[in-house]
């Protein structure tokens, strides 16, 4: 019997990569815990005793960690009196294998009576859309965003 260290990497069917190994066992492993239970890149312990193997549970895991981050800032521009202003932002190349969760934030001295989203999230770009209920142009107002994927399928998690 010899315990293993491995990375699942499919969940139906479950299969996991043992680590050291360059590929995952092409088969189906015996599983002490219920597989709904794990998640694409959870870290389990497995038993392997001749061609048998059994995963014995998850070892932490990864649940919480994100699988791909990125983030950045839109530059300061002047926002015109009740409009909008739009700026597409490019996420890096192959970062991400769906369309992240964005999260946007205004920066600037006076950012009363101004909005901030995102709009059109891809798994290549994105549109941040500063708006501005104001009476007057707000000049120098720039937005923060940080982009998360959270496992290699889904942007939640």
């Amino acid at each position: 019997m010899t315990l293993k260290r491995a990375i699942v990497t499919s969940v139906g069917p479950l299969r996991i990569l043992i680590d050291g190994d360059t590929v995952a066992v092409p088969f189906t492993p015996e599983s002490l815990i219920d597989p709904a239970t794990l998640l694409v890149d959870d870290v389990v312990h497995a038993n392997q005793s001749g061609h048998r193997l059994v995963v014995l549970g998850r070892s932490g895991g990864t649940q919480g960690v994100p699988f791909a981050m990125a983030a950045g800032a839109v530059s300061a521009a002047t926002i015109p009196a009740y409009a909008n202003v739009r700026v597409t932002v490019t996420l890096p190349v192959g970062r991400f294998s769906v369309a992240p969760m964005v999260t946007v934030s205004l920066r600037g001295d006076d950012i009363r009576s101004l909005s901030v989203s995102s709009l059109s999230e891809t798994a290549s770009s994105f549109i941040v859309q500063r708006s501005s209920q104001s009476s007057t142009d707000k000049a120098s107002i720039g937005a923060r965003w940080t982009a998360t994927q959270m496992s290699s399928g889904s942007a939640a998690g």
